[in-house]
């Protein structure tokens, strides 16, 4: 009976999760999304999102059907389909946008204010990281960003992962953890 329950293991099925994916405006959340779909940046620049975004991938034995939301978005009507049955929140910040981050926080803080999204695990995004390797400018550090988030008040389990969504890297130990808490 042994051998049956290991091949019955390899057998389970991939489990489905919903992610929604939300920032301010430019902040690169469709192109992270296109990293975790398909595994680098799109080919062209990609254009504002007004409305969302729907892909599905699988990765990590995860089926993700990933709602990137328009940073434009201020119909919070409709914010309360986006988080019916989700199970994770990846917020995208813009690290380079020191003026912003007050706007952020009150958008993420009114997303996770919704009943749907009581205790759903969020993963913070701290985008555009490589801008101050490259000596483009300064970005917010992810202490910085904790503070200006207020994240140490949450009851949410959350993480801040420093990204670029240029590069790729971050965004898949990011994922990961996303995923590993699901």
């Amino acid at each position: 009976s042994t051998a049956m329950g290991i091949l019955y293991s390899s057998c389970i099925p991939s489990r489905e999760c919903k992610i929604v994916i939300m920032g301010l405006d430019g902040g690169g959340k469709t192109s992270i999304v296109n990293w975790i779909t398909h595994g680098k940046a799109p080919e062209e620049p990609p254009q504002v999102t007004y409305s969302f975004n729907y892909s599905e991938c699988s990765k990590m034995g995860y089926n993700m059907k990933l709602f990137d939301v328009g940073g434009t978005d201020r119909l919070t009507t409709f914010w309360r389909h986006w988080f019916t049955g989700v199970h994770a929140l990846i917020y995208v910040v813009d690290s380079s946008n020191f003026t912003r981050l007050a706007e952020a926080r009150e958008q993420l803080h009114r997303s996770l204010g919704f009943e749907t999204m009581h205790g759903v695990r969020t993963l913070i995004l701290a985008n555009k990281m490589d801008l101050q390797e490259r000596k483009i400018c300064q970005v917010a550090s992810v202490d910085l960003i904790r503070k200006e988030l207020g994240l140490d008040n949450s009851f949410h389990q959350w993480c801040i992962e420093p990204c670029s969504a240029v590069t790729g890297e971050g965004i898949m130990t990011g994922l990961r953890w996303v995923l590993q808490g699901i």
